[in-house]
């Protein structure tokens, strides 16, 4: 038996309170799935077919998820999904749910480990795929089940557009006009600071450089499925001194849940593009395929920029926006949950928060903020949103399902 390794880390989707949605984080929720693809035989199984002229780099609207993801309506095999792009993931992928709806041929290839747990993977036919001006015809679109994430991300997408795909073509991301193109490899429509890019050999990984402070990381990820970015647990002591203010967040994947170290680091840039102050998380990277590189791109570091990506040509053109539109909101409360139509469900109460200090745990249900009703049909209204990111000194009143109160004082505790 012939088998391949794919390694990919995918995460996604954090909401906003102040969205209608049956998902809400508090702060973030992570989604981390750490895949190893094991096959029985290779991907490339059938000719491939793709067509983009130059008259069809065609502009296609972002999808508003509540946070700057790629999220796009892609066409495969004549239906209509949302898809991700996620240069993290080395092959794309459809939705096993999807792909039975539809009535797509699927066929089992082995299985992925993923951290926590394995899971089974498949393949279809891929008949037909259009993605703005691009036409693609022809070979396998790997099939996994992503019920896991579902409860997580909603029916933000069931597609991934992986970097099997998007390591072929020059990828503009234009955050302003909430638009993207695939463009040919070579096209540089966008004015602006070029950085090297490159495919590392082997894992279809886009690897880039970033600066934070004096040191140059050079071996850097870059992962559009990601929205945080991260950097190497070893190099906290010297990125935040002797005594770093790091608390931490949970993740949730198709093969369990993580717990990673997550705090605030300053004098970030990429080129001469100056960032300032990032959240990232502080890694061990499990996966041994990224034990090579000290860093990860996400999209809270791209959403500063818009961009344009071209492995093939090797750069990453960042250019500024228009007006400054990534600011990120610190959590002063130390609260991550899932806001459903009963309340909202603590799954994890971050480290040193004020959250932690009044006794709150997971599996506890909030109902009100102030006396603000916490469910998904009453959040639509706006009263409370933000209301966990506030100043640092404000006073927070939950009242919690079971009868008991919390008073919370919000604060900077990372």
């Amino acid at each position: 038996m012939i088998f391949f390794k794919y390694h990919s880390i995918y995460k996604f989707i954090y909401r906003d309170i102040n969205k209608n949605l049956n998902f809400i984080c508090i702060l973030v929720l992570i989604i981390t799935v750490n895949i190893n693809f094991f096959v029985k035989e290779s991907f490339a199984s059938d000719a491939v077919s793709q067509d983009l002229g130059l008259d069809n780099e065609m502009w296609v609207p972002l999808i508003d998820n509540g946070r700057p993801f790629i999220v796009v309506n892609v066409q495969i095999n004549s239906k209509s999904v949302q898809a991700l792009f996620d240069t993290g993931a080395a092959k794309t992928l459809v939705d096993i749910e999807l792909a039975r709806k539809f009535g797509f041929t699927i066929e089992s290839r082995g299985y992925i480990g993923a951290v926590g747990g394995q899971a089974n993977y498949y393949e279809t036919d891929l008949k037909s795929l259009s993605i703005g001006g691009l036409r693609q015809s022809g070979g396998k679109v790997g099939v996994v089940d992503m019920s896991p994430l579902r409860g997580v991300v909603g029916d933000a997408f069931s597609m991934i557009i992986g970097a099997d795909i998007l390591s072929q073509f020059a990828v503009e991301v234009d955050w302003d006009h909430a638009r993207l193109r695939l463009m040919r490899s070579g096209n540089k429509s966008l004015k602006g600071m070029p950085i090297p890019l490159r495919i590392q050999a082997g894992y279809n990984h886009f690897i880039t450089e970033f600066s934070i402070g004096d040191r140059i990381f050079r071996d850097v990820f870059l992962d559009t499925g990601a929205y945080n970015s991260a950097v190497r647990a070893l190099f906290i002591p010297e990125l935040m001194g002797p005594e770093p203010r790091v608390t931490d967040v949970k993740g949730a994947g198709i093969g369990g849940d993580t717990i990673v170290d997550f705090g605030r680091i300053n004098r970030v840039k990429m080129g001469k593009m100056y960032i300032g102050s990032l959240s990232v998380e502080f890694l061990p990277f499990v996966c041994p395929c990224l034990e090579k590189y000290q860093a990860r791109i996400g999209v809270n570091l791209l959403h500063h920029f818009n961009f344009l990506m071209d492995a093939r040509a090797g750069y990453i053109i960042v250019g500024p926006r228009s007006s400054e539109k990534s600011v990120e909101k610190k959590s002063t409360s130390g609260i991550q949950g899932i806001l459903k139509p009963d309340g909202l469900h603590i799954v994890h109460v971050m480290r040193g928060s004020p959250a932690a200090k009044v006794g709150l745990k997971p599996g506890d249900r909030i109902c009100a903020v102030d006396g603000a009703l916490m469910n998904a049909n009453r959040n639509a209204d706006g009263k409370r949103s933000g209301w966990s990111t506030d100043a640092p000194g404000k006073q927070v009143t939950l009242q919690l399902c079971d009868g008991r109160a919390k008073h919370l004082t919000l604060a900077e505790f990372y």
